[in-house]
């Protein structure tokens, strides 16, 4: 099977646009999840937000990746993708997605009050 990486997504013989593995994606997310959750215990627990803000600064950072760059170079969908290799990929429209990280990456980008 033969996929060519485009701006924003994947293009497989299947499919006519681009999409991205949903098995990668989520497991992308649950490394976030991972780091979000450590980081607010560590918090909640010793008042050291330092893990907390790593959070927001990685996040930001690999949204924008993803979103500008490729998701080729965004360091959680790599890590996600050693994970799921030796899975059928599970093909989802790329659409929704672009949407999804931007709205993502807006609201790290917004300033607290």
């Amino acid at each position: 099977m033969t996929i060519q990486h485009t701006a924003f997504g994947i293009l497989t013989p299947e499919h006519e646009h681009p999409v991205f593995n949903e098995r990668a994606v989520r497991g992308a997310a649950g490394l976030f999840l991972m780091l979000g959750v450590s980081g607010w215990m560590v918090a909640a627990l010793t008042d050291d937000f330092s893990l907390l803000r790593l959070f927001g600064v990685s996040f930001m950072i690999d949204m924008f990746i993803r979103l500008f760059l490729g998701q080729r170079f965004s360091p959680t969908l790599v890590i996600a993708d050693f994970f799921v290799w030796n899975q059928n990929p599970e093909w989802v429209d790329a659409k929704p997605k672009q949407t999804a990280w931007g709205i993502g990456f807006g609201m790290v980008l917004w300033p607290a009050s």
